[in-house]
């Protein structure tokens, strides 16, 4: 909706309300990546695949940040994640 500083400042309060719920850190860390905080957005993201490394969507959003900003190696170990049965 255009709103991305509104929905920075809700998502940093989730998160700090629940700081290991995986789907508010990879959400927050998309809506970082498209802000152009990708150290931030990277960091967010990898802390979601810490927390549901069974969630390859979270190892994608990892992968496609990661990539996008030429961590290849990093992108690709993240994409094998994602596709792999077992982490």
């Amino acid at each position: 909706m255009g709103r991305r500083e509104e929905a920075r400042a809700a998502y940093e309060k989730a998160v700090g309300l629940a700081p290991n719920n995986a789907l508010l850190l990879m959400r927050y860390g998309e809506l970082l990546r498209d802000l152009g905080e990708t150290e931030e957005s990277i960091r967010n993201l990898r802390k979601a695949t810490e927390v549901a490394p069974e969630r390859a969507a979270y190892w994608n959003s990892l992968g496609m940040t990661l990539g996008g900003n030429s961590y290849f190696t990093d992108a690709e170990e993240a994409f094998r994640k994602a596709v792999s049965d077992s982490f």
